[in-house]
């Protein structure tokens, strides 16, 4: 209350408040600190409905899961104690059934991830002299990415280390093809 009074002193257009928190917790953007032992973990506002890209949508699979992972690696990160991130796990796994994702899929994903390890910043080796020639092009589904993929692999070969080609896919809104009303 002393710092708040001061820094309200300080000038008179801007006024500092302190929220005062219901669980006990201060909640610092997506931070959940237990000022008591000062265990960190994750929080989450009581709008956040936990929607993501559902099971079931035209999406290629790795935007489909990239929320998983980056959640999964958010929740790694701050978690302090390993019962706070075994919790976020948990709430990871109820975003997943939320979101048309089958029990099997669920828990092939989070084994995938919790086997994985982090990339050291060593690990990540720069070669000025490979050129990255991104190439644009329309989601096709499965059968899409498996052309896509034998693309890379075959123009990989053909121009041996001095090119890498990565692909970014191209999505079309629907109201392109037929008017929306």
């Amino acid at each position: 209350e002393n710092v708040i009074k001061l820094f309200n002193e300080f000038m008179d257009g801007i006024v500092f408040t302190l929220d005062s928190f219901e669980d006990g917790n201060i909640h610092f953007l997506d931070l959940s600190i237990n000022p008591s032992n000062l265990e960190t973990s994750i929080y989450e506002k009581p709008t956040n409905t936990g929607q993501y890209v559902n099971f079931d949508s035209f999406t290629p699979w790795r935007l489909k899961t990239a929320w998983i992972s980056a959640l999964y690696e958010h929740a790694k990160r701050l978690c302090s104690t390993e019962g706070l991130f075994q919790q976020q796990v948990q709430n990871i796994k109820k975003k997943m059934s939320w979101n048309g994702f089958p029990r099997h899929t669920r828990q092939t994903i989070l084994k995938r991830l919790s086997k994985r390890t982090p990339k050291q910043p060593d690990d990540v080796v720069l070669d000025e002299n490979i050129k990255t020639i991104w190439l644009r092009l329309p989601y096709m589904g499965k059968h899409g990415e498996w052309l896509t993929n034998k693309l890379t692999r075959k123009l990989g070969r053909c121009f041996k280390t001095a090119v890498k080609f990565k692909v970014f896919y191209d999505t079309k809104k629907m109201s392109s093809f037929c008017a929306t009303k």
